[in-house]
């Protein structure tokens, strides 16, 4: 203060309710700001006025020299004005009282009250960490604050185990002991550092935080956590926060009941009370009750009287009950009437009489004081370490004054404005004045509290991804018979998986294929999740129809669903009437071959969350035998160039059985594996010719080559079977370039594939090539007719006249193969015979790019060379 003494204003008061002129604060360097200032002075008070309107808070470092008579008092301190906050009054009488000096501050010309003040624009320096604002979470972050300060809770939540909102709370607690440095940003001005990544951490893992930009109660918050860390460590809450009510009530019919009731906090009533005294009164008052039931006697009328027990609580939580339903309105309203607390109290006044216990004096320890409306807000708090109070306002901590703590916040109106504060004190915390408090060190700082977080991608199952899987099973790990990458969720040790998936049961699938409830990750087992509130089993639904297949890749057993069933009968509904019911198998649970049980209404509740259901209508020694067809083969991709073909070979092949099956399904010869060094061989540490695990490179792809030069021909056979959607099912064969009609016939009655159907016993059929996204349509009628390269080959009866057909994709682009179906007389002859729901567009003649819907009455001009497109 010396050494801005040009810069002191002093004022020298000779009349209660008098101002001083305007004054400005000052820089680091003694400038004038721009930041102006009054002093008052009414009912021996003095207040310090900010004059400017600045919407954000904006910190002051205050020197005030207060001299009256024989009263000299010099302070220091802090304070956050703002708009919304532009006042600071200080209680000279208290402050006189403080310093044992009985002065009577009656201000007249012959004894005037002198005040000097500098006021300065401050940077925040102190060795306490504060905690960053993530959107609107001051409400956790004063809370978190108390409970960091609270030593005993400290102590004994380091003593416990490591379980998870434990663990992840030591470690941010952890965090705030060893630096302060919660505001350091960025070049973006982004916030880093340990104690944001942990405070972050903390509350993006806590699942009843449904977003960290919407405004919550700081009460109903820590009922919430409270209830989850007494969950891990009972004794945490036990043992530091909860005590107990003695009810008693005394019957009219003589008899007289006593129980014990657990408090974690006590809520006082603000309506008619004005001071914490007086509401506490009223909180041990009798109650009657008209109608109570005694064991002995039946109905009688009772007295409930409810009292502070024995077992008091080392911090005791109080609430004042500021938010409030409004009846007659139909709102939710905040009070913030006047609602005086002392800093000492003794809670044994409020035990029952014969039962007072001594000891249960208590002294103030946090105020958590909530600033806005009931829609809006900003909670900040005070907290008392080492005999003095500091403002814990997120990022910021100053020192503050005994009277901003208590008086300057039992709301009420301004004395100096008129006008009601807008913030107040809302939920207490006092701590047994016999409790010791002080800070918890570690002596040995255990690893997992420094332990950086280690992420890992954990895929999640859901309805698009295994929709249509044809495998054993759920999904296959083992890429057997994976249909299309799962989504990936981020996680790490340290994360709760309820917050990733919000309302919802997760499980995730262990080695043996059982599905497990997890908070966290536990392995690389992938994910499925349901709706926490359904009460039925969650399953993997497949149908099984017993049909001719292709054996390049089986398609009779069908996942075809995710769902949830309560009972039996809900489960049966999902397939036909003559539709069986059983379960699939796990690996470890398969013996004596049998890979499948029969579910009905006495076994159903024997059912798991991940259990895979199939629905079909053969006997169970069917299914037996093609899932160990399935567990005993395995899908690859057999890659020439470019160009991927699947082929479901048997596990553990040879080179040489393996060469053998590609060339007999695919029917060509002279094929050549090449070497697939892109992954290490499970059973080698280096490439082995004599391994097949050797030539398959990740995703199960095998490359080939052969000696003359081949193309892949993917061929369709739609004998008796023509429709307007997609081709049922190809099937790809090497053939030589300039490969034949005659050449093509040959392999497709070499195949011993059931697929391509019975080609030997048709004396005629078309052989159509089709090209993609394109109405280029090519039929090969002669032996000799040369198959282009590229496309799709159709094997199809002959059709007299025959109608192409091509898709169009949302912005009227031709999209895939070209469809060849017969020709009707009118469009809506087409769409009836084919079930065609869609809009059908031609050419527009005058304008070759665009297209003229067609409308039903239109005819098909049946000797016209005409493409129809399909919206």
């Amino acid at each position: 203060m010396k050494k801005f003494q040009e810069s002191i204003f002093t004022h020298i008061f000779t009349k209660n309710g008098e101002s001083s002129s305007e004054f400005s604060s000052f820089d680091r360097n003694g400038d004038s700001s721009v930041y102006s200032f009054k002093l008052h002075y009414k009912n021996k008070k003095a207040c310090i006025a900010f004059n400017s309107k600045v919407y954000r808070d904006t910190k002051f470092k205050i020197n005030m020299n207060v001299k009256y008579g024989d009263f000299s008092h010099e302070m220091e301190f802090s304070f956050d004005f703002s708009l919304f906050n532009n006042t600071f009054i200080i209680d000279l009488v208290k402050l006189s009282e403080r310093q044992k000096n009985k002065q009577e501050f009656n201000v007249f010309q012959e004894n005037p009250l002198e005040i000097k003040i500098f006021i300065e624009k401050s940077t925040v320096e102190n060795a306490f960490s504060g905690l960053t604002n993530l959107g609107a979470t001051c409400y956790i972050n004063s809370l978190l604050q108390t409970m960091r300060y609270m030593g005993g809770f400290q102590q004994r939540l380091f003593d416990g185990e490591n379980k998870f909102y434990s663990l992840n709370l030591k470690r941010l607690f952890y965090a705030m002991s060893t630096t302060t440095e919660c505001n350091k940003t960025d070049i973006n001005n982004n916030y880093t550092g340990s104690v944001y990544e942990m405070v972050r951490q903390f509350i993006m893992n806590l699942p009843f935080v449904e977003s960290v930009h919407e405004h919550q109660d700081v009460h109903e918050f820590s009922k919430i956590l409270f209830d989850k860390l007494e969950i891990e460590n009972k004794k945490l809450i036990e043992e530091t926060i909860e005590g107990k009510m003695d009810v008693i009530f005394r019957l009219d019919c003589g008899c007289t009941l006593r129980r014990k009731e657990t408090y974690q906090d006590i809520q006082l009533e603000l309506n008619s009370s004005e001071n914490m005294e007086e509401s506490f009164s009223k909180f041990i008052l009798p109650e009657n009750i008209d109608e109570f039931n005694c064991e002995k006697h039946g109905k009688t009328k009772a007295t409930k009287n409810m009292y502070i027990g024995k077992e008091t609580p080392d911090y005791l939580f109080i609430l004042i009950k500021r938010f409030a339903f409004d009846w007659e309105t139909g709102e939710s309203i905040k009070h913030n009437g006047k609602f005086r607390f002392s800093d000492e109290f003794d809670l044994s006044n409020y035990m029952e009489k014969d039962n007072r216990d001594k000891g249960c004096e208590y002294e103030l320890f946090s105020n958590i004081v909530h600033m806005g409306s009931i829609s809006q807000g900003h909670f900040y708090c005070y907290i008392k370490i080492k005999g003095k109070f500091y403002k814990f306002n997120d990022e910021e901590v100053t020192e503050a004054l005994d009277e901003e703590v208590m008086d300057w916040n039992f709301g009420g109106k301004n004395e100096f404005t008129g006008r009601e504060k807008c913030f107040s004190s809302y939920y207490l915390v006092y701590k047994k004045k016999d409790v010791k408090n002080e800070v918890f060190y570690l002596e040995n700082v255990p690893s997992i509290l420094t332990e950086k977080p280690a992420f890992r991608e954990v895929g999640c199952i859901e309805q698009e991804t295994v929709e249509g899987y044809h495998g054993p099973g759920c999904y296959d790990n083992d890429n057997d018979y994976k249909r299309m990458a799962l989504k990936t969720v981020t996680l790490s040790q340290f994360d709760n998986i309820q917050c990733v998936f919000k309302n919802a049961k997760v499980f995730q699938q262990s080695k043996e294929g059982k599905f497990e409830e997890i908070n966290q990750i536990n392995g690389n087992g992938p994910l499925i999740h349901k709706n926490k509130y359904n009460k039925g089993k969650l399953l993997f639904l497949k149908m099984f129809e017993d049909k001719i297949e292709c054996m390049v890749y089986p398609e009779k057993l069908t996942l075809v669903n995710i769902t949830v069933a309560e009972n039996y009968q809900e489960l049966k509904q999902k397939g036909d009437d003559d539709f069986c019911v059983f379960r699939e198998k796990r690996k470890g649970e398969i013996e004596n071959e049998q890979m499948v049980e029969e579910i009905n209404q006495d076994n159903f509740s024997s059912l798991q969350d991940g259990d895979v259901i199939i629905l079909a209508s053969v006997k169970k020694e069917v299914l037996n035998l093609y899932l160990k067809y399935l567990h005993g083969h395995r899908r690859i991709f057999v890659q020439y160039g470019d160009i991927k073909v699947p082929l479901i070979v048997p596990k553990k092949l040879s080179i040489k059985e393996l060469t053998n099956k590609i060339e007999e399904d695919f029917v060509c010869s002279g094929v050549v594996l090449l070497e697939g060094r892109t992954r290490k061989c499970k059973d080698h540490e280096c490439f082995d010719a004599e391994c097949v695990e050797c030539y398959v490179q990740s995703k199960n792809i095998v490359k080939i080559s052969f000696v003359k030069n081949m193309q892949v021909l993917f061929v369709g056979v739609m004998f008796g079977r023509l429709n307007a959607g997609a081709i049922e099912h190809v099937h790809p064969f090497f053939v030589e370039i300039g490969c034949t009609r005659a050449d093509l016939i040959k392999k497709c009655l070499k195949s011993k594939h059931l697929c391509m159907g019975n080609i030997g016993s048709k004396k005629e059929f078309d052989v159509v090539g089709l090209v993609r996204d394109s109405t280029n349509v090519v039929y090969y009628k002669k032996e000799s007719d040369v198959i282009l390269e590229g496309g799709m080959v159709v094997l199809l009866d002959k059709i007299e006249h025959p109608l192409v057909v091509c898709k169009l994709n949302e912005i009227k682009e031709i999209n895939g193969y070209p469809i060849i179906l017969e020709k009707v007389e009118t469009i809506g002859d087409l769409k009836r015979k084919y079930m065609i729901l869609a809009k059908i567009y031609k050419f527009d003649k005058n304008a070759p790019e665009k297209y003229i819907e067609m409308s039903d009455q239109e005819i098909i001009g049946l000797d016209e060379k005409e493409v129809l497109f399909i919206e």
